[in-house]
């Protein structure tokens, strides 16, 4: 909350690698958890072989995570001003936090494109 930075958590059962961020086209849409069909065009969007499920906006309910969840994926969409080394450090910070609160083990990463 402190950097007003979204965050999007997703179930990787219902992931369809590989992961792809980028600007959405016409065809990029989805149902999301506000319980409205989301347009995507022109619009930061995440997508995976199957079609759009994420962005800073609202997430899908397709990888919405459940109590059945072991598996997710959490993206956190950094503003592009932020030094790659502070947003090393945010995203770090985030894993352990996760991992504190929910248990199990994290991997993260940082990916400038």
């Amino acid at each position: 909350m402190a950097y007003g930075i979204p965050l999007g958590i997703y179930d990787l059962k219902q992931i369809e690698e590989p992961v792809t961020v980028t600007i959405g086209t016409k065809t990029d849409c989805y149902d999301a958890l506000n319980g409205r069909t989301m347009s995507m065009e022109n619009k930061l969007v995440a997508v995976d072989r199957r079609s759009a499920f994420g962005s800073p906006i609202v997430d899908s309910l397709r990888t919405k995570v459940t109590e059945d969840t072991t598996n997710a994926l959490q993206m956190v969409y950094v503003r592009p001003s932020m030094q790659k080394e502070k947003a090393e450090r945010l995203v770090q910070k985030i894993a352990e936090m996760f991992v504190q609160v929910h248990g199990g083990t994290a991997e993260h990463a940082v990916i400038c494109e």
